[in-house]
């Protein structure tokens, strides 16, 4: 997984070793074949060691943009869904939860909401200069 510049890490930027990097040190270990990743599993590229057990999978959310690839939303701790991990843009789903209203057409906002890419690089996420730690956003 590549250095993502969310939660105020950006202090590491300088250690930042991009997902191509990762897979040249890697086939300095032996030949390295692409192979599918388990259904579901969201955006990793998937790669084994021929004979092996096992496989690599390798996320790189700055270097190879996998947004076309996405199908998440991300709930909150706070009750909100959010069409990006990068993004700034949130649903309330809380206040409808307790008022007991059906959730279908929040999430089907959150869904129409959510954007054709991120506009993620090292140095700021989305723009908007606000930091958000994963375990705040569902990630």
């Amino acid at each position: 997984l590549e250095l993502m510049p969310v939660g105020g890490n950006l202090a590491l930027s300088d250690r930042f070793v991009s997902a191509d990097e990762v897979l040249v040190r890697l086939r300095r270990l032996g030949p390295l074949a692409p192979v599918p990743g388990p259904p579901g599993w969201g955006p990793a590229r998937c790669f084994a060691f021929p004979g092996a057990p096992g496989t690599v999978g390798v996320i790189s959310p700055l270097s190879h943009s996998f947004c076309t690839d996405c199908r998440r939303l991300r709930l909150t701790a706070d009750g909100r869904l959010r069409p990006c991990l990068f993004g700034t843009v949130e649903v309330d789903l809380r206040t409808p939860l307790r008022r007991g209203e059906p959730l279908e057409p929040y999430v089907r906002r959150a869904l129409a909401l959510k954007p054709e890419g991120h506009r993620l690089v090292l140095g700021r996420a989305d723009g908007s200069g606000g930091w958000t730690a994963l375990s705040q956003i569902g990630g």
